[in-house]
């Protein structure tokens, strides 16, 4: 189910790799908890993951995340496919929906109702 996959990859944080997001929906409110250190801005999904930053941002600095080596090019090619041949994750690591994608059908019932209405 290609339609499952995202067609980019997520903002993670940069000391636990962790998506930065939020709930889509009306109180979306997504929390970025940014650091500047020497010359570079890094962004944290908490002010926890800032402060284990800030305590030895030497020990951390030069970390790449997968988002900053796909921008910078050292993934290819740039798209997904690309991204999960450099984690090496093929269709045998990454294996098929536990319940056979059964909560697409939810999305595609709702799709269907407000085109009807």
């Amino acid at each position: 189910m290609d339609k499952a996959y995202p067609e980019t990859l997520p903002y993670v944080c940069n000391m636990c790799q962790l998506p930065i997001l939020g709930t889509p929906g009306k109180g979306w409110n997504v929390k970025d908890y940014p650091l500047e250190y020497n010359g570079r801005l890094y962004h944290f999904g908490s002010e926890v993951d800032r402060w284990v930053f800030e305590q030895e941002p030497e020990r951390y600095a030069g970390h790449l995340s997968i988002v900053v080596r796909f921008l910078a090019g050292m993934i290819q090619p740039m798209d997904l496919g690309g991204a999960l041949q450099y984690m090496n994750l093929a269709p045998g690591e990454i294996g098929d929906d536990a319940h056979n994608y059964a909560w697409a059908e939810v999305y595609r019932a709702l799709r269907a109702s407000k085109k009807a209405s």
